[in-house]
């Protein structure tokens, strides 16, 4: 009985010694995972690339009221903070460092603008037709291929 009381107390103090430790998230990390812009109903997402944000938009896209969206990777900052840049059409630099604030990462931020094409010809015989041409905002009007019809040949 003597015996069986030292190992519950034994295993009592055993248990009640246990530290729990919390590790803290020390990363080294620093990337943005993913960037995109919106704009009215439309989001242009980015390529990131080589210490590179490019964001295609069609070259009549305003990007006056544009609202970023973007994620880091984890515990990561960046600075300055996208949500406070007011003009996009301008090129940005963005500064992404880790947890441990040992690491760095530069990324340059620039807009590329895009034509905006139909294929086929045009035929624009009125003025209205000219005025519709000009609200669809199309500047490029690609050719369609000329495919050649190759028959068989009869036999002689």
């Amino acid at each position: 009985m003597k015996i069986t009381g030292i190992i519950c107390c034994l295993a009592l103090l055993c248990t009640a010694c246990s530290e729990e430790k919390t590790e803290l998230p020390w990363g080294s990390d620093n990337y943005i995972v993913s960037f995109s812009l919106t704009t009215g109903a439309d989001t242009y997402p980015a390529v990131i690339r080589d210490g590179r944000i490019t964001v295609s938009i069609p070259y009549n896209v305003s990007l006056e009221d544009a609202q970023v969206s973007y994620e880091l990777c984890e515990h990561a900052s960046i600075y300055p903070d996208p949500a406070t840049v007011a003009d996009w059409d301008q090129e940005w630099q963005f500064l992404v460092s880790s947890y441990d604030n040992q690491n760095d990462r530069t990324y340059l931020y620039t807009v590329e603008r895009t034509d905006i094409a139909t294929d086929g010809s045009l035929t624009l015989r009125t003025q209205a037709e000219v005025d519709a041409f000009a609200r669809s905002g199309i500047n490029t009007v690609r050719r369609q291929p000329h495919h050649r019809r190759r028959g068989r040949r009869k036999p002689r």
